[in-house]
């Protein structure tokens, strides 16, 4: 017996061409056996070095964080017999940083038995994306350093935490910078502002939070509840750094 599997094929290659191009794999659980079957899109995105063959294989692939919700979210499915949808990341085979978009659907069988089957999407590309637009709107432009509203933020965030002792606010003005701006142009202003910041940020260290507040206006944050004299030896250290003269051309 011969048969035409012409249209099949067309539609198996153009199947596997849509999940490479939208970069979403398909699978497929058995709950009670735990056998995973994942589809070449689906294993290329967990890009391990053996593809995964249980959900217990999959789990190892992700964040430890991540293992415990996928697992709770699968189990509540299958005991519900509802779908879920997750955000996971994990580690390739090389190393390398995966986000995934997990979708599942239980389905029973007259058996009694459950399968789960969803699609792995993979979101790597979008979730860099929006760590790069975090990361601007916290960020000054010009100098790298926190920005007005990201350095409030945090001051915020640390006078309500009830566990931080002290907290202390160093406030850093530039004089004469006007002078600059007019005499050798906003070039030379900005040049300024940077070496300014570069001094201020090494100063500190790792011992204080700096933040460009303003203009010509600087702002270290630095917790002094277990060394009560550390804001006043950072702030020794920033005028120190402030000894050397700035020079320009």
């Amino acid at each position: 017996m011969f048969t035409d599997v012409t249209a099949l094929k067309r539609d198996s290659r153009l199947f596997d061409r849509v999940q490479d191009l939208a970069r979403i794999g398909g699978w497929e659980w058995e709950s009670g056996s735990d056998r995973l079957y994942l589809t070449d899109e689906a294993a290329r995105i967990l890009g391990q070095a053996t593809t995964p063959a249980t959900v217990q294989d999959m789990l190892a692939a992700l964040r430890e964080s991540d293992r415990g919700a996928l697992l709770q979210a699968l189990n509540q499915a299958v005991d519900s017999a509802a779908g879920f949808s997750l955000e996971c990341m994990g580690n390739r085979a090389d190393g390398r940083t995966f986000w995934i978009g997990v979708i599942g659907e239980a389905n029973s069988s007259a058996a009694g038995t459950t399968t789960m089957t969803g699609t792995l999407q993979d979101i790597t590309e979008r979730k860099q994306d929006e760590e790069t637009l975090r990361v601007l709107a916290r960020t000054d432009p010009l100098t790298g350093l926190l920005n007005r509203d990201a350095i409030l933020g945090e001051l915020d965030m640390r006078m309500g935490d009830p566990a931080a002792d002290s907290v202390a606010v160093l406030y850093i003005d530039l004089d004469r910078f006007k002078a600059v701006n007019d005499v050798l142009g906003h070039a030379a202003g900005d040049e300024l502002l940077v070496a300014a910041a570069r001094r201020i940020s090494t100063a500190c260290g790792t011992e204080g939070l700096c933040a460009r507040f303003g203009g010509d206006e600087f702002l270290v944050l630095c917790h002094a509840g277990d060394d009560p004299g550390l804001p006043e030896r950072i702030a020794g250290r920033i005028i120190d750094a402030f000894s050397d003269g700035f020079r320009f051309g």
